[in-house]
């Protein structure tokens, strides 16, 4: 490990006299024989074939990026900026979101993230009196409003009450009229009525008589 690879580099415990030793070191890996570079433990070369196991197994166990609904399987790996949604290549390349402004998810992130404490920081002092008073100011206007319109229903209901009232005596004026003239009506036509009812009558007595004389 690199610690006990640094160990070797000390030859005393003292700190200030401490020099590196050109010592022969195996490699685990392939057995060959080197000696320590001068500049130390970071001057070896890198290990590749444990490199690459360790970025596989960092792969393998890395959390998988949600995938797109619009596009089966494809991963949402990637931000779009006018939307501010997570989209995929697809979305990008022959979607709706084709030639929007992109990020990587890790800068999105941090911007994301950084958004509202800029915000918080824009929101200075006086423009947060001015949005109080932008919202007393509005709650003044909606409770006039209101009041305008209380006002105006009062005033609909006392029209109408009136309108009721006009309107219930015309009714009764024209139904007093009605009534008038159906009794002028039956005054005028019963006693004719009635007198050519006699006149049917006394044209049957005669009838009668005369058939009663042959």
């Amino acid at each position: 490990c690199k610690t006990c690879l640094d160990s070797l580099l000390q030859v005393s415990t003292n700190y200030s006299i401490w020099r590196p030793l050109r010592l022969p070191i195996k490699c685990p890996n392939c057995r060959s024989v080197v000696e320590l570079p001068p500049m130390g433990v970071d001057a070896l070369p890198t290990n590749v074939s444990l490199r690459a196991i360790i970025e596989k197994y960092q792969m393998n166990n890395a959390p998988r990026p949600p995938a797109c609904q619009e596009h089966h399987r494809q991963p949402l790996n990637m931000y779009c900026i006018q939307d501010r949604q997570l989209i995929c290549g697809l979305c990008l390349t022959v979607g709706q979101h084709q030639g929007h402004p992109i990020d990587d998810l890790q800068a999105a992130f941090i911007n994301e993230k950084q958004t509202p404490s800029l915000l918080l920081a824009r929101l200075s002092e006086q423009r947060w009196a001015q949005v109080c008073d932008l919202a007393e100011q509005l709650e003044q206007d909606k409770a006039r409003c209101e009041a305008l319109v209380r006002q105006d229903k009062q005033e609909v209901d006392q029209f109408f009450l009136v309108l009721e009232g006009i309107l219930a005596r015309k009714k009764h004026a024209y139904l007093e009229a009605l009534d008038k003239a159906a009794a002028e009506v039956s005054l005028a036509y019963d006693p004719l009525i009635h007198r050519v009812k006699e006149l049917q009558v006394e044209q049957l007595d005669l009838v009668s008589l005369g058939s009663s004389v042959e």
